[in-house]
């Protein structure tokens, strides 16, 4: 597993040995910076089911302001830290080594807002219901929330967001949400 593009691009990660994580693949990672091109510099973004920090990591390599990395396996974490440390973007970096649903509460609660948010959990779990919930309340005005999830899974209806577009890439989904335009601005 490598950084495709940006400034660290053709650097190789850490990965971690099992199969307790599943980093996103090179092709569906290309395809999704592909599309957020014009999102990506400036951004703030937010992996939420963290695992290696790819996704992460490259959306720093490739000009983020900063990425939030949230991670709770001690393993994954672990290889986390190793990768931002590889990857030299330490001070961009936030990790918390804490279940999604512990730390999203906490980041509305902050007023915390981010231009990408990036959802690829374990697929035999899915995103959990309390992390859906919390997802519309993170989500910066012309912000994109992208859930990775097996092909096969259905199609999440996320409160207070709406479904923009959903791609497959082999037995991968990605499904887009944002904010649906207020009331004055439909008009």
């Amino acid at each position: 597993m490598r950084i495709i593009g940006g400034e660290a691009s053709g650097r190789r990660l850490s990965s971690l040995a099992g199969t307790d994580t599943r980093p996103t693949g090179d092709r569906v990672r290309e395809a999704l910076f592909n599309i957020w091109q014009g999102r990506i510099a400036g951004a703030r973004f937010l992996d939420v089911y963290a695992g290696t920090g790819a996704m992460g990591l490259e959306a720093l390599s490739r000009g983020a302001q900063a990425a939030l990395f949230i991670e709770p396996h001690a393993g994954a974490l672990r290889t986390l830290k190793r990768n931002v440390e590889l990857v030299g973007v330490k001070e961009r970096a936030e990790i918390w080594g804490q279940t999604a649903e512990t730390v999203l509460p906490q980041l509305v609660e902050s007023g915390q807002r981010f231009d990408v948010i990036f959802c690829d959990p374990p697929w035999r779990h899915g995103v959990s219901a309390a992390v859906q919930a919390q997802l519309a309340g993170l989500l910066a005005k012309d912000g994109m929330v992208v859930v990775e999830s097996r092909q096969s899974d259905p199609v999440l209806v996320l409160d207070g967001l709406e479904q923009r577009w959903a791609r497959r890439y082999g037995d991968t989904r990605v499904t887009a949400y944002d904010l649906p335009p207020k009331e004055e601005e439909r008009s």
